[in-house]
Formats: C-alpha cells, structure tokens, sequence
C-alpha cells in the first residue's frame, strides 16, 4: 500500500516553527480554489489565516494565474545585476505611484525578512555616505521582523530568536502602546504621549547615533496583535523629522489593505523614509519582496566608487514571473469589485466583534480592518500557550482553518470572501470558545 502523503513528509522534510516530536502530522493539502484548502481525504477547509497572510485574492485566481502564464511563454528569469525587463519596471513604476508620497526607488528581493536586511543596510550605510556614525537603530518592543540576522536583532528578543542572541546586534528598545490597555484612568491619547515622551528620552540620551527607527505601522502582528494608540504613528515620523533620522515602516504583512487602508502608513497620512513590501505583494502565488527608499537615500549611494554602491543581491531579484504575479494583484487590488469586498469584509468584522467584548474568557477582543483578534483571559499566555488548542481544533473540524499565536486567536480572511463567510467564521470562532470554556470548567482536574 503506498504510504500516506502525510508519512512521506514526516520521512524527509522539516517544517517551519514546528516541534515535529510532538507536533500532529502535516495536513496533506491537494488543491485550492478561492478562500478554500482541500485536503487529500477531499475535506474543505476555510482559509483563515489567508496562508500566513499572503494569499489576498483567493487561490488559484484566474487572473493572476494567466499572468504568470502569458510570462511564462516570454522570459522566465534573467540576473538583474546586469539586466532590465518589462515586468520590474512595470511593477516598480505601479508601487510608486500607491506608495505614500515621496518614496521614488525600488530594490527587489524574494520575501519580508530579506526587504528589512535591505532596509537596514540601506539606513545604516546612507548615514556612513554623509560622513556621520550612526551606529544604532530603535524598534518598538513587541516588534517582529523575521528570522534573519538584522530581522532578528530588530526583533523582540523572544522565543524566536532566543538560541541566537548571542549573535544579534544591539538594538535600543522603546515601548508601544496597543489600544488593548486601554483602561480606566489610562486613555488612549495617554498611552500615546506616554509612548511618544519614552521614544523621545531614548533619542535625546543617544543624539546623533541612531540611524534610523524600525516598526510595523499600527498593527505588530507575530509579536502580539498589537494595534497602536491614535497619533503614535504620526508622532514617531515627527520626532524622525526632529531628530534627523530615518524611519523604516515594515509592511510585509500590514500592507495592501490589510489593514482597511492600501498601506498602514496611510492611516496617519506618514511617510516613511524607507518601506518593506512582501506577502500579499503577489496575492500569495510567488516569493518576491521590495524595498522602496526616497531619492535623498538613493542619492547618497552615487558615486565613482563602486564600494559606494548598495552590496546587496539575491539570485532571484525581480523574478519576471513574480513581478507579472505582483502586477497583476495590484490590478485587483484597484478594482472596484475589490474595494467593495474589502469594505464589506471590514464592516462585518466590526459587527461581528461586538459579541466577543463580554465573554469572561475573553481579555480582550479587537479589530483593525480585515483583522479581528481575540486575545484569551488565561494565565498561560505567550506564544508556547496552549490555551487555544482546543479552539482551533474545534473550529477545524467544522471546516475553518486558524493558527492561534499562543492565547490570541487572529482571523484574516481573503479578499475573496463572502461577508456570510466571514460570519460565519466569527460565530464558529465564537462557538469554539464558549465550547472550550466549558470543558475546561468540567474537567475535574481543574
């Protein structure tokens, strides 16, 4: 009898942050189409999470996959040390004209953690061009900004990154404000200016050394579905304008409405000085990420030296087939069609919230455009929880797919889905809860 996909997988791969001693075995994935997974016993799975939140559009979109195949037929991969196509600038010309105001150059790579070694490199060399030492960056605590090295080192020190801390470089750490503590006698416009007058203190004591501030706008999303305070945003890019310094807005995964809004930059009108795009870029279909940086960091790297110039390349920069995928999501994403689902996606989430807030086994329920969070009230919190075990197993046998952080529980659907199917999963979400709260409470050993 030929062995399952399951065990053939078990025998010879290694799976991203998975504990394969006791981890279930790999569900055996055969097709997809639309907001679905289905599995290789042919079970139909609601794609919760939109594929680690890169699949935008839905599986298999006729759209995009014609694009990469009419591509296909004229030029599948060609370096670009040495060379140009159509498809790179196409898409670069096409990101520029939605990107926040002032941003005019594009530097390719395959994935997010790899646009914010780009984006360091380019913040920390651009000041080394002036003329100035600038040794130091600051992130926000709770950041996440991958998994390697200057991603990590810009990071939350966590479970993550821990077996490598030795190896990291400094960084100097200041707090975020989320709107979940909001509470009595701690408002919201407190918890900004609290925010806002710590990262100031963090300048004044190293004037002249930081070289640049690293966050992902308004929403940190591996490192706790933290929504930031209104004005906390805004009031970062003001002290960088009075400091002289760089920001670096890392959109990997809040960009491209995610958010409600086509960049989360754009919800306090700011813009970076250097931004990181990946994920949602290509709709999910292939590895391909940018970096856009505004002309006075371009400029700096001009020289007659060739040293000057920015050192940095991946075999695979500007994939024509990537970038025919990424142009072709950005044609969905301006379509009519498109907006109106995402709207609609935003307002059910809202609606659908309002009946996590008075669950006692809820702390705190929250939402940011096509992002609802459902932050668990147990004492076992943090990633290594186990508190929502029960819950994703629930909902999974009911046919939705979700992968808790820990004791949050995170929907992020594809643009493609229905607003009943999005209720739907907010009232399965919700039914899960209460079902495990209740076993919990039975279970004679607690």
């Amino acid at each position: 009898m030929d062995k399952s996909l399951s065990l053939r997988d078990q025998q010879c791969l290694w799976h991203p942050f998975t504990q394969a001693k006791i981890a279930p075995k790999p569900i055996a994935i055969a097709r997809a189409e639309g907001c679905y997974l289905y599995t290789d016993a042919n079970k139909k799975l609601f794609d919760g999470i939109s594929s680690w939140w890169t699949n935008a559009h839905g599986h298999c979109h006729t759209y995009i996959s014609e694009a990469i195949t009419r591509q296909l037929s004229k030029l599948e991969h060609v370096m670009f040390a040495n060379f140009t196509h159509e498809p790179a600038v196409r898409l670069a010309e096409r990101l520029l004209d939605i990107a926040p105001s002032g941003l005019s150059r594009v530097f390719y790579s395959d994935n997010g953690s790899t646009a914010v070694e780009v984006a360091i490199k380019m913040a920390f060399q651009y000041w080394q061009h002036r003329k100035e030492d600038r040794p130091l960056f600051v992130a926000l605590e709770h950041g996440y900004h991958g998994d390697t090295f200057g991603a990590m080192s810009v990071s939350e020190r966590s479970v993550y990154t821990k077996p490598f801390w030795p190896l990291l470089f400094n960084v100097r750490k200041t707090v975020s404000p989320c709107v979940s503590e909001i509470s009595f006698g701690r408002s919201e416009d407190d918890l900004t200016k609290q925010g806002l007058q710590a990262l100031e203190s963090l300048l004044e004591a190293h004037r002249n050394q930081v070289a640049g501030i690293i966050l992902e706008p308004m929403l940190q999303i591996a490192g706790g579905m933290r929504i930031f305070t209104r004005g906390f945003l805004r009031g970062i890019k003001q002290l960088c304008q009075k400091h002289d310094l760089l920001l670096i807005a890392d959109e990997a995964a809040t960009g491209f409405f995610r958010t409600g809004t086509c960049f989360a930059s754009n919800h306090e009108t700011v813009t970076p000085d250097i931004m990181c795009l990946a994920k949602g870029l290509t709709g999910g279909y292939l590895p391909l990420a940018a970096t856009l940086a505004t002309e006075k960091i371009y400029q700096a790297f001009l020289s007659d030296n060739k040293a000057d110039a920015l050192l940095h390349g991946h075999t695979f920069t500007a994939n024509p087939l990537g970038c025919a995928a990424a142009l072709a999501s950005v044609d969905l994403f301006a379509m009519p069609e498109t907006q109106d689902q995402i709207k609609a996606i935003v307002h059910t989430i809202e609606l659908g919230m309002k009946s996590f807030h008075n669950l006692s086994s809820v702390k705190n329920a929250r939402n940011i455009g096509t992002v609802a969070i459902i932050e668990l009230n147990t004492e076992n919190a943090g990633y290594l929880s186990h508190a929502a075990d029960q819950i994703s197993e629930h909902c999974f046998e009911k046919g939705l797919f979700i992968r808790p952080l820990g004791h949050l529980i995170y929907f992020m659907p594809p643009f493609a889905a229905t607003s009943q199917e999005v209720t739907w999963a907010l009232n399965l979400i919700h039914e899960a809860i209460n079902a495990s709260y209740s076993a919990y409470h039975k279970d004679p050993n607690h």
